[in-house]
């Protein structure tokens, strides 16, 4: 349980500083790259000994660390024109919503157990997470970018469900900060790569605010990868209970932090999907 709390808690670091980055005008994506090499030189410094004695591109786990970590970015890149294209709304709902789908391949692939409370659970989940994420009447800004949401709903249930995998059939304590390592240098190298061939008017230059911000992010991600990791390997509840109290944590958390931090107002709605998120880990933790 500790380490779905620390997942929740690291997760929740990375919404509040984007919230910051928007305050204080950080490039997102530079802080991005910065975020990558932070995490990979954090995990470098962690697991330096046993990847001094390891050929890790031999390593079974290492398709999944290249393919998982490329997905990171490009899953940014989804997440910044779903919402330019659809808006911040369709792209928030979009991204949290996928939560549905490593449920679901825990469940089918895995063969975890089904009961009456996990499935109201998953529901709950589900409805409570949407509820919480609005912050305006949905809506398409443009209807020809319709597929846009459904792509990033796929592809973030797709990275996480990849990592479901990988710590299932891989991974294990000991070697957890190698894969992680890898995951983030892969991440950084993509990154760098994107913005090489990435033609923005606005390319802002490398300051403290952004370096800083790049390395709370970093730490804050390595750990949210890391300890959700952990808290799989703990197999203290089936792993589709996890994703669904994960996402439920992180909003939850999120939510009274703005509320807090940044003074935001929330609907009725909104209240509604606290109060269903708080329903939904009774039930899950009955599940």
């Amino acid at each position: 349980m500790i380490y779905l709390l620390l997942c929740i808690i690291s997760s929740t670091a990375i919404i509040i500083l984007f919230k910051y980055f928007s305050r204080f005008e950080i490039n997102n994506f530079n802080a991005i790259i910065i975020n990558y090499l932070t995490a990979a030189l954090l995990g470098l410094t962690i697991s330096f000994n046993s990847l001094r004695n390891t050929n890790v591109f031999v390593q079974s786990w290492f398709p999944f660390a290249v393919l998982i970590g490329i997905l990171f970015v490009v899953m940014f890149y989804m997440i910044a024109i779903t919402t330019q294209k659809a808006g911040i709304s369709v792209s928030s709902v979009a991204s949290k919503m996928s939560v549905i789908v490593p449920m679901l391949f825990s469940i089918l692939y895995y063969h975890e157990q089904i009961n009456n409370y996990k499935i109201a659970g998953m529901a709950l989940a589900v409805i409570a997470v949407i509820f919480t994420a609005i912050r305006k009447n949905i809506y398409f800004e443009n209807s020809k970018y319709l597929f846009l949401p459904f792509i990033l709903f796929i592809g973030m249930g797709l990275v996480d469900s990849l990592v479901k995998f990988s710590q299932h059939e891989y991974l294990r304590d000991q070697n957890l900060p190698a894969f992680s390592t890898m995951l983030f240098t892969i991440s950084a190298i993509t990154g760098i790569i994107f913005r090489l061939f990435k033609k923005s008017p606005n390319q802002s230059a490398i300051n403290i605010k952004m370096v800083t911000g790049g390395m709370f992010l970093g730490i804050a991600n390595y750990g949210s990868l890391y300890f959700l990791v952990h808290a799989l390997n703990s197999n203290f509840v089936d792993s589709s209970i996890i994703f669904g109290l994960n996402s439920v944590g992180i909003v939850l958390l999120s939510v009274f932090l703005a509320i807090i931090l940044f003074k935001e107002k929330l609907t009725l709605i909104n209240w509604t999907g606290i109060v269903l998120s708080i329903i939904t880990i009774f039930v899950l933790t009955r599940a």
